[in-house]
């Protein structure tokens, strides 16, 4: 049973790291981690969030970049 679960403090951390999942198959993951009081007890609460797509799309757009760069920078010449 859930007892209150309140902030301790506002010491979030985040960090994203590659996993490989059961299958195989390798994902890219953010974990946020909070401080929370759980039972009368500090605790953590902690989101794991699947961001693969989110970090294809951002190398995406960096070639993208730098293909513009690229073009521009002969243009120029």
């Amino acid at each position: 049973m859930l007892a209150e679960i309140k902030n301790e403090k506002k010491e979030t951390h985040t960090t994203e790291m590659s996993v490989k999942l059961l299958n195989g198959k390798s994902v890219e993951i953010e974990i946020t981690s909070t401080p929370i009081i759980y039972d009368n007890r500090p605790a953590r609460r902690a989101i794991i969030r699947d961001i693969t797509e989110r970090k294809k799309a951002e190398e995406a757009i960096l070639k993208s970049r730098d293909l513009l760069r690229s073009i521009a920078l002969v243009q120029s010449q």
